[in-house]
């Protein structure tokens, strides 16, 4: 045992000497690593797919090679590109001694247009001096699936016959999205189906659907979105479909605009091996496994904006008594009794039924002679699926005789206009009659008839007076105003003052909100300086001040104009807001405090210190409220 003891004893002072020997040599390592990483500053420009699809977007990396600390960067020719960061990553290596230090800044670029570009190089400026990147040829070709959605159109109908997916163009990609309506040419106020699919073969995660906000239309969402599968030339596809009803509610151009959908996607390598061939190694394919053989990938779609053009509807043949109806409709009544004595009440029920703007439904205002009407409010009743809105508008009215005898209940007409036959049109109900009776005996006194013809009758019995009230009625106010004491009249004059105050501010302060509510842009506007000082409460001048200040001060912007305002950089400033009336000097402000922001973030160094920085948002923010009131 003291042999064995010994032994171990040895061993681990031998190990304890090993560790001493390790952490010397990594000691000197880092000792000399400032010198080492100190060498060629380099800049270069890459892609991960030079040529896409209209609708899809590039990645690109700027990568730096021999410094982390940028005090400016600017991308030239991409103002023809929607540019959005997409974060940053550093590395230092260490290869035989010696250390090498770089920086990569990932973008993402979209166009709306199809062609050939060229973007670069990238200037960035590096201890006082300016150093330039390579330059990217970059192709973006016509979106296949936009053109093919757009077959057909016009004609109407669902969108599954009207629209038979992907093209062959496109089916060589493993995902794509759409975005069509069944009808480009509408009337007004008639009915159309917005559909927009997501079509993909490959596993995606943290999926974001955004879909247009459809001005200019009244919309009804049809039900929650579905998913299917769809075998199309051979090829099984998952898909994801939402379908809108819109309704234009003006004549003209209107426009719907892009949809899109960001998420990950896992994309094999070119080894050409696939999961399922029978390999014990298949199972490490599979993304639970993190992507073995493959890797995940950042992507963002859109769809191509569309173009409505609404028609007028058509002043020759319409109808006095035209509602607004545009689709197909029919109108039918019922009565539940045709034979009731007086004093009774039966219901006459009107139900318009049908496909397009049910909601619009109205029936013509005419009387009933013989009998009074007590109207109810009207019911909606929606049935929705992904061909369009259909449902009825129910009108019930409670009719109480006012003479005896056989009467009949006129026809009610209902004007319509048909879009696919460019008609109006007038459908009726069928005449009713009523059978009624005179009240039974006894109860002569509870009716009271009253016709056009006759006087009103007499009845039959007396009243006779059963008792007098117990107390005498007061013919004097025996305490006025005058009597009051002063609590009671300062309470009496404070609520007679403040009551209609409190009502204006009440009526002011409902009007605001629907105001607001129907208007997603102003709500954003009138909000925004409120959301900011909020924010700015919460930003703490620690390590995360330039990210925290950043975003308070993005989103204010975007809150202002109706943007998102985390995606905007200083490239994009120009564009987004030269149409609002901010003077030249608040722009270069802005502009300004953006590269400060993305060049402490992204560059290491921060030109002015928390304090400043808030000073000069808080500046800008007064500006900015003064001059887009």
């Amino acid at each position: 045992m003291k042999k064995i003891g010994k032994e171990l004893k040895n061993k681990m002072g031998n190990f304890s000497s090993l560790k001493t020997i390790v952490t010397l040599w990594v000691f000197l390592a880092f000792l000399g690593m400032k010198s080492s990483l100190v060498g060629a500053i380099e800049i270069g420009l890459t892609v991960d797919e030079s040529t896409i699809s209209l609708g899809e977007e590039f990645s690109i990396q700027i990568r730096i090679e021999g410094s982390q600390s940028v005090e400016s960067l600017q991308i030239e020719n991409a103002d023809k590109f929607s540019l959005s960061n997409r974060g940053t990553s550093t590395s230092v290596q260490i290869i035989n001694g010696k250390a090498s230090t770089s920086k990569t800044i990932n973008y993402s670029l979209y166009s709306k247009k199809e062609g050939s570009f060229k973007v670069g190089p990238v200037v960035a400026l590096i201890d006082g001096k300016e150093y330039r990147s390579n330059v990217l040829n970059l192709k973006v070709l016509a979106d296949a699936a936009s053109a093919n959605s757009n077959v057909n159109q016009g004609k109407g109908g669902s969108a599954d016959e009207t629209h038979k997916g992907p093209s062959k163009e496109k089916r060589d990609k493993n995902f794509l999205i759409e975005g069509f309506v069944n009808k480009k040419n509408p009337f007004v106020g008639e009915q159309i189906i917005y559909t927009f699919r997501l079509y993909y073969r490959v596993e995606i995660s943290n999926p974001k659907v955004s879909l247009p906000k459809f001005k200019g239309f009244w919309k009804e969402e049809l039900g929650e979105g579905r998913s299917y599968r769809k075998v199309i030339k051979g090829k099984e596809w998952r898909v994801y479909e939402v379908n809108y009803a819109l309704f234009p509610t003006k004549p003209g151009k209107v426009n719907i605009s892009e949809s899109t959908f960001a998420g990950d996607i896992y994309i094999r390598d070119g080894s050409g091996r696939r999961r399922g061939s029978g390999s014990l190694f298949d199972m490490f394919d599979d993304p639970f496994f993190g992507g073995g053989f493959g890797r995940r990938k950042k992507v963002t779609l859109r769809t191509k904006e569309l173009e409505i053009k609404a028609k007028p509807l058509l002043e020759e043949g319409k109808p006095d008594s035209f509602s607004g109806l545009v689709g197909d409709f029919k109108i039918v009544s019922r009565i539940d009794k045709d034979s009731l004595r007086q004093g009774e009440s039966t219901t006459l029920t009107l139900s318009v039924q049908g496909s397009g703007n049910i909601f619009d439904a109205k029936i013509e205002e005419k009387d009933i002679p013989g009998f009074k009407i007590y109207k109810d409010k009207p019911v909606l009743k929606i049935q929705r699926n992904k061909n369009g809105v259909f449902g009825k508008r129910v009108f019930k009215m409670a009719l109480v005789p006012q003479d005896v005898g056989n009467k009949q209940i006129p026809s009610f007409s209902l004007s319509y206009f048909d879009p696919k036959k460019g008609v109006y049109k007038v459908t009726s109900t069928r005449l009713l009659s009523v059978n009624i009776l005179k009240a039974k005996s006894g109860d002569e006194e509870n009716v009271n008839l009253v016709s056009s013809s006759q006087s009103p009758m007499k009845l039959k019995k007396k009243i006779k007076v059963e008792a007098k009230d117990l107390m005498p009625i007061k013919r004097n106010v025996e305490k006025t105003l005058g009597s009051l004491t002063v609590s009671e009249k300062s309470i009496v004059w404070i609520t007679f003052l403040l009551s209609p105050l409190l009502f204006m501010i009440s009526f002011f302060w409902q009007k605001k909100k629907e105001r607001l509510k129907g208007n997603e842009a102003l709500r954003r506007q009138e909000q925004a300086l409120k959301k900011f000082n909020k924010g700015l409460k919460g930003v703490n001048e620690g390590s995360n001040f330039l990210t925290e200040a950043s975003n308070v001060f993005r989103d204010y912007i975007g809150d202002k104009v109706n943007v998102d305002g985390k995606a905007l950089t200083p490239l994009d400033l120009d564009r987004v807001l030269s149409p609002h009336q901010l003077g030249p000097e608040t722009l270069k402000e802005i502009k300004s405090l953006l590269q400060d922001f993305e060049s402490a973030q992204y560059g290491g160094q921060a030109k002015k210190g928390p304090r400043e920085m808030m000073i000069k948002m808080k500046s800008i923010v007064k500006s900015m409220e003064k001059e887009l009131r």
